[in-house]
């Protein structure tokens, strides 16, 4: 569980990485990261990223990384989430693995 945080001025905000499962982040404030607010992948499985504050990043506020299928991320769910100023887009889905936006991971009620 990562909760009530302030993450601030680093490359990547949050990284949920390797086989994390069943883990919640939720709450946190994540500010001036160069790359990404927030990263899955590496078959990461049923997370529950809500109600964060993403500002800034500067390529993207959410990113499920680019994996083969059998890599991928699976039934993580992304809501209340608010993306400001954060790269051209907020949330990027894994098009190989065949999601973006409300597939198999699922973004909803995100502010972007």
């Amino acid at each position: 569980m990562i909760r009530g945080n302030t993450v601030a001025a680093n490359d990547i905000g949050l990284l949920i990485c390797w086989s994390v499962g069943d883990g919640l982040a939720e709450g946190n404030t994540i500010a001036e990261s160069r790359s990404h607010g927030i990263l899955l992948g590496h078959r990461d499985t049923d997370n529950l990223v809500r109600d964060n504050t993403v500002l800034r990043s500067g390529k993207v506020g959410i990113l499920f990384r680019d994996e083969p299928r059998s890599f991928a991320a699976h039934r993580n769910k992304v809501e209340g989430n608010r993306f400001v100023d954060s790269g051209p887009v907020g949330v990027v889905g894994n098009r190989r693995a065949g999601r973006d936006r409300g597939g198999d991971d699922r973004a909803r009620r995100c502010i972007l």
